[in-house]
């Protein structure tokens, strides 16, 4: 418990206090003196992150400011104590607007606003809140006043510490080097930050491309400070090769690979060691680096690149056959990967001999498929009675993939009539029943499902093949041949894997139909004969639906009641509590909108939290791995790596280094807490989060709204508050659902970016941003501007309640925020606007019918924890 209790009081008074002014620590020299002679110690780095700057890795937004822990102080009490509530009635087409209302506890009113006589410490709090927020300019304009008033000593210096890191991360970087160097001459070593500060005027000079002033900087940095010693080498290096000083570049590098902390640091610094080389046009140690990495690298792509960039080197070395070989790994091997595929590009320019065959399939993979066609045909006619069958196969999807039907069928029943042997047989029958369905001709599709299920009845297949019938019919509206046809997929196959998901959809189609009777006997059936599937909370949800309408109320009553002994937070079951209470006169619509109150952690839900934790954590046989109670999770290199890279303003290699510290910890629940709460405290809401979720995940409980309130609120927190309810009142939005979307697109991480180019906490597209933006007012907008907190829920929150009204329906709003508001119109008409429930049912994107539904359920923890 002490080790518990011991960082728990540590992170819950940073979190109560919010950033508490650095104490001054030890005298270290300004920068122009010679080096000290006594190290700075890894205990005093501060494990609050400063600033962001471009990752050494890939680029970056703009800089995060140093974490701050909410609202101004005033506005936190008011909210915290009840002093102030944020309500909204409904979020469907009555809805009205937010308004600040009373609280049931006695009101004392408002704290005074800021005035000209505001004190030093509350323009800190308020530059801190900006920086945090990423609204530079008003920082910077806060950072100044504090100057410009009778501050402390300390003050000033936390002051123009925070200025320079506002300069750097706003891009003024002569500012910031002018800044910070006033920094180190003010206080000559007094601020334990004062070895960073180097570091951060070294990101200053490299932003504006001066990189021969860079390198000293970075020097007398590592010099005070070598923790995070490799990547600041990799800087150096970096450095030395903007100045096209390339044998200092590798000798940079080369150190940085001697405290390389992980192989994937490892290969990235070879990569970089090898390119140098290259541009020395030193081939052969170039071409030892990428054996170095092949002896190590394990995935299939990047192994695919590094043959590829060993098969150039050789080119370039005028070496062509080891050149071929390299190539012809990557083509052999790899063929899906897109150096595989520029690989044979060299080696068809060189008129290297290439399995057609495989040629055929690198280019298919790449989607080079008039190529791979011919590549197909190639192979197919050197060998007419000997070659595989899987090439009629793969040229079959080339064709369909270039809209030539007709050749698509023609391949996928030579398959089908000469190479029943073929591995590719009987999914050439589904890919022959797809054409015709792309074509329109829903008839010959059946008919094709139905000739496969008659002839080879006992195919592992057939499953399939009947589930695709039915879906089809399902998919053109024809829902009572749909229901036949699920019924009859169970009927002949009742052990196939979804088999109780045929009896569900059958159901559905049904209840689609009005046919309620016939849909309560399927899903009555489901319930029957598959007592331990995962589908039991939906179809009682479903059933208890039915006979709600069929006017059996206290059948749908326990039919719902038993849904809601599901997983508390299980869609169904929640859907379920809902309806139930529809049904005893509580008729609110979903998404309806409560006071909130921001209560701060209470030390005895803490204690709680941890004495319910060392109840089950260390107790063999509970899952998880008995705690080292000699643990000190501060100590570990990767603890202490990340928050000095977090310090310096590293943030995307700080969470790299917290997330492997996660993924080590994983079956250790009493250390996962500890990284909770320590990754709480220096704004990693995303790493506490998921510590949360795998702490739950190893628990007895099955949701984390079983264990204490505690862990609940870590796993359901309300970061970004300030900006969160002010934009959701502006917007006539609940707080609580904005609250829910930012956890859900970004786990409230302010620079993730998605596949898809989604940026910041609400997960805005940038052409999305770029629409957005003039109907806001929002001038000189660019896409960076989404990775600004400040910025990013302002512009989710107008887009949501812009959906909201629009549709006049949150659930459909959510479909149109997640997949576009086109596809959200198709469901609606296809579905109507009736039912919810069938709305989402309905929803063909199986990601963006997931988001809806875990949308539902993160607002019904935040409505429960905060209402």
């Amino acid at each position: 418990m002490l080790r518990l209790r011991d960082l728990g009081k540590r992170c819950g008074m940073a979190l109560l206090l919010g950033l508490t002014i650095l104490l001054l620590t030890y005298q270290l020299p300004e920068a122009s003196p010679p080096l000290p002679s006594e190290p700075v110690g890894e205990e005093r780095v501060s494990i609050t992150a400063a600033v962001v700057l471009t990752p050494l890795r890939r680029r970056r937004p703009e800089p995060c400011p140093e974490p701050v822990e909410g609202l101004a102080e005033g506005l936190r009490t008011a909210l915290a104590t009840g002093q102030l509530s944020v309500s909204k009635d409904a979020f469907g087409p009555e809805s009205g607007t937010v308004a600040p209302q009373a609280a049931t506890k006695p009101s004392q009113g408002l704290p005074p606003t800021f005035t000209p006589t505001v004190q030093p410490a509350e323009h800190l709090e308020a530059a801190r809140i900006h920086q945090r927020n990423g609204d530079y300019q008003s920082a910077i304009a806060a950072y100044k006043a504090v100057l410009a008033s009778e501050a402390s000593q300390v003050q000033m210096g936390e002051a123009r510490y925070h200025l320079g890191e506002s300069y750097l991360a706003s891009g003024s970087y002569q500012l910031a080097v002018d800044t910070l160097k006033d920094f180190l001459r003010e206080h000559r070593g007094s601020d334990r930050r004062y070895p960073q500060t180097f570091f951060l005027i070294a990101r200053a000079y490299q932003g504006m491309g001066d990189w021969a002033k860079a390198i000293p900087y970075y020097r007398t940095y590592l010099a005070r400070r070598d923790v995070i010693a490799s990547y600041v080498h990799e800087l150096i290096g970096d450095c030395y090769i903007n100045l096209f000083s390339y044998s200092e570049a590798i000798n940079a590098y080369k150190d940085a690979l001697r405290k390389a902390p992980d192989a994937g640091f490892q290969v990235h610094l070879r990569e970089k060691i090898a390119d140098t080389y290259l541009r020395q046009q030193d081939y052969e140690p170039a071409i030892a680096q990428y054996d170095a990495i092949l002896e190590i690298a394990r995935i299939g792509h990047y192994r695919a690149k590094i043959e590829y960039l060993s098969g150039v080197a050789y080119l370039n070395w005028d070496q062509t056959d080891p050149a071929h070989a390299r190539f012809l790994e990557a083509v052999d091997n790899y063929p899906e990967a897109r150096y595989a595929y520029l690989s044979l590009v060299e080696l068809v320019n060189a008129g290297v001999k290439v399995d057609d065959f495989q040629r055929g399939l690198v280019d298919y993979l790449n989607g080079a498929y008039q190529p791979a066609i011919d590549a197909f045909q190639r192979y197919i006619q050197a060998d007419p009675h000997g070659h595989s069958g899987a090439a009629h196969y793969y040229a079959g999807l080339a064709y369909k993939a270039i809209g030539s039907y007709e050749l698509a069928q023609r391949e996928f029943d030579l398959l089908i009539d000469t190479h029943p042997e073929s591995e590719r047989w009987d999914q050439a029958w589904l890919e022959k029943a797809a054409v015709l369905a792309d074509l329109g001709d829903y008839d010959g599709a059946v008919q094709i499902y139905q000739t496969f299920v008659r002839l080879y009845p006992q195919q592992k297949l057939a499953g399939e093949v009947l589930w695709r019938r039915a879906h089809l019919a399902e998919s053109q509206n024809g829902y009572d041949e749909a229901a036949r046809a699920y019924l009859d997929l169970h009927s002949r196959y009742p052990q196939w894997e979804r088999a109780d998901a045929a009896l569900l959809q059958a159901g559905l189609c049904y209840y689609r139909l009005a046919e309620d009777k016939k849909a309560a006997r399927a899903w009555r059936k489901l319930l029957a004969d598959y007592a331990q599937s995962e589908l039991r909370p939906k179809a009682l949800f479903w059933l208890g639906k039915a006979y709600l309408r069929m006017g059996s109320t206290e059948e749908a009553k326990q039919s719902l009641v038993e849904a809601t002994t599901a997983n508390v937070q299980d869609y169904y079951a929640l859907r379920a509590e809902a309806l139930s209470r529809t049904i005893d006169g509580d008729a609110s619509p979903p998404f309806v909108g409560t006071n909130i109150l921001l209560a701060s952690d209470q030390p005895a839900e803490q204690e709680e939290a941890e004495a319910w934790l060392e109840s089950w954590a260390n107790v063999p046989g509970e899952g998880s791995e008995p705690s080292d109670p000699e643990f000190d999770i501060t100590q570990d290199p990767r603890f202490r790596r990340g928050r000095e890279l977090l310090a310096v303003g590293l943030r995307e290699e700080a969470l790299d280094e917290f997330d492997a510290l996660r993924e080590e910890l994983a079956d250790d629940p009493l250390a996962l807490y500890e990284l909770a709460l320590a990754c709480r405290s220096m704004d990693l809401y995303r790493s506490s989060i998921r510590c949360v979720q795998r702490i739950v995940h190893l628990s007895p409980v099955e949701s984390v709204l079983e264990g204490p309130s505690f862990l609940q609120r870590l796993a359901y927190p309300l970061y970004f508050e300030d900006l969160v309810i002010t934009e959701a009142q502006a917007n006539a939005l609940d707080p609580l659902l904005l609250f829910a979307l930012v956890r859900q697109e970004s786990l409230f991480e302010p620079y993730v970016a998605s596949w898809a180019g989604a940026r910041g906490l609400t997960q805005i597209v940038p052409a999305t941003g770029e629409w957005i933006a003039p109907r806001l007012g929002w001038p000189e907008y660019h896409p960076d501007d989404l990775d600004k907190p400040y910025v990013n829920v302002k512009f989710g929150a107008w887009y949501l309640a812009h959906q909201i009204q629009d549709f006049g329906n949150v659930f459909a709003a959510l479909a149109a925020y997640n997949a576009g508001p086109g596809n959200a119109i198709r469901w609606l008409s296809t579905e109507g606007e009736s039912d919810d429930d069938l709305f989402i049912e309905g929803i063909t994107f199986a990601e963006s019918r997931l988001y809806v539904k875990r949308l539902y359920e993160h607002y019904s923890a935040y409505h429960a924890l905060y209402r």
